[in-house]
């Protein structure tokens, strides 16, 4: 709201960067709204399933972790997660190395084929 008000009272050329910047904005919170949907439709029965085998076997997984094997599960890259978790690469790399430790995994294992293997 503050840019269109910006957008008001600005000079032409400010108005113009104002917009591409309102527009790249908007445009991105599109993607972000779209990968939400994408990952309720993914939350059919079998990924209920897939999460209650997982808290069962991983119970020191914490409920964030448990969300974020989900992505994980799906094959989205760490910058995907983090536009849709709103945070950044580097947290989502934090808390793949941590549930890769609380599963048992070491650094070379894949934790998409694991995950995908429960």
């Amino acid at each position: 709201m503050q840019n269109i008000k910006k957008i008001k009272k600005s000079a032409d050329a400010d108005s113009e960067q104002i917009l591409r910047d309102l527009h790249l904005k908007v445009s991105k919170l599109i993607q972000i709204d779209k990968k939400n949907d994408d990952f309720v439709n993914e939350s059919s029965n079998e990924s209920k399933m897939f999460l209650g085998k997982l808290e069962v076997l991983y119970p020191v997984l914490t409920k964030r972790e448990l969300k974020l094997c989900t992505y994980f599960r799906m094959n989205l890259s760490s910058k995907e997660i983090s536009a849709l978790e709103d945070t950044t690469t580097a947290t989502i790399r934090v808390y793949k190395t941590r549930i890769k430790s609380k599963v048992g995994l070491g650094r070379q294992d894949n934790l998409v084929t694991f995950l995908n293997s429960i």
